[in-house]
């Protein structure tokens, strides 16, 4: 799951999905929340980190 909202990545790394946070500006993570499989600034660089990865 890809998100911007630090509490819908938290839910799904609760129920044990692969996250990815894309943060945009005034968003944060949430900190009582384990930290998302991936992390990038916008979403460009979000699709360029999963392309690398699985290509």
């Amino acid at each position: 799951m890809i998100a911007a909202h630090g509490w819908d990545l938290a839910g799904a790394i609760h129920a044990g999905l692969q996250t990815g946070f894309v943060a945009r500006e005034g968003q944060s993570l949430y900190s009582l929340s384990d930290k998302p499989t991936y992390e990038a600034k916008d979403i460009y660089e979000m699709a360029m980190v999963l392309i690398e990865k699985y290509k």
